[in-house]
This record gives structure tokens, sequence and C-alpha cells, in this order.
């Protein structure tokens, strides 16, 4: 099980990020999305992540929590429709994660992260959980590891494998 304690500190030890470079140009370093690879195929997956990244960004980390909350939930159902499991859109997300799971259509590893990202996002909404910087950079990572996961499992090319922490686009000297 997870406890709340693991909850607001979104820690999980077993993803290793590598620190990457940044897109950048002499002029400008720029910060592209580490879900860009949704853009064109699974844009509604592609938008919530940008959200979070952005809300993260900006300093605003349990709403960047929240939104990951949402990318899980839009995960589920993009990934019961892409196995034509249209029985189980009836389901809440709770059962339709557990359902995936033991009918073996996910790993254990994405079920424990979905159902942190499932259970973080009931608490922020229903018991008001605030969620600190560290805590919104760790629900990031997970949900970039998620990510690729899922854009693997469609066929969706991903060419920036490492995690890159969300950072302000700025002009160089």
């Amino acid at each position: 099980g997870v406890s709340l304690h693991d909850l607001r500190d979104g820690s999980d030890t077993n993803i290793a990020v590598n620190p990457a470079k940044p897109t950048s140009s002499p002029k400008t370093k720029v910060f592209v999305s580490n879900f860009a690879f949704f853009r064109e195929d699974k844009f509604k997956l592609y938008s919530c992540c940008n959200t979070a990244e952005r809300l993260f960004l900006s300093g605003f980390h349990t709403q960047s929590v929240t939104q990951l909350g949402m990318f899980g939930e839009f995960l589920v159902e993009d990934l019961l429709a892409d196995l034509h499991l249209d029985d189980y859109f009836g389901f809440n997300h709770y059962e339709r994660i557990k359902i995936l799971f033991e009918e073996g259509h996910i790993h254990l590893r994405w079920y424990e992260i979905l159902d942190k990202l499932r259970l973080i996002r009931n608490n922020i909404l229903h018991e008001h959980t605030s969620v600190n910087e560290t805590a919104a950079l760790n629900y990031l990572k997970q949900a970039f590891e998620l990510a690729k996961w899922f854009a693997f499992e469609c066929d969706i090319a991903v060419e920036n494998t490492v995690f890159v922490t969300p950072f302000k686009s700025e002009e160089l000297p």
C-alpha cells in the first residue's frame, strides 16, 4: 500500500533521473515539454502534462499534481479504448486501474504510479492536501516514466528519454 507520507513527498526510489542538456541556441535557452512526444497523437495527454509543467514552473505545485492526476485518468481512458475494453468505461478510475492490472494489461510499476496519482489528486481535491516543490517534481518524474511506457505501447517515438526539470526560457548574453 501507499502511505500518506509517500503521497505527500511523491518519493519513488525506482526512478533514476539523469541531468540532461536543455534545448538551446547561442542566444536562448528554451525549455521544451518533457511530454512533447504526445503533442500530435495524444494531445489531451500532452495538454495535461504541459500544463502541469507550467504550473510547477510558476510555483503552483499542488495544482501541477492535480493536472497529473487528470493525465492518469485520461491515459487509462485511452488505454481502455486502445484495448477495446469498452465495458469498463462505466467503472470508476480506481476500478479501471485495478482491472487493467489484474487482467495483465499493465505492469505493477504502472499500476502503482497511476494509483499514486489518483490518490494524491483525491487528497488534494477532497482533503485539501498541499504538495511542495520536491513532491511535485517527483510526481512529474513518475508521470514522465509512465508517459514513456504508454508512448512505446502506442508506437509513438520518444526522442528525449531523460527527464528535464522545467526551467524558464531565457536570453543568454
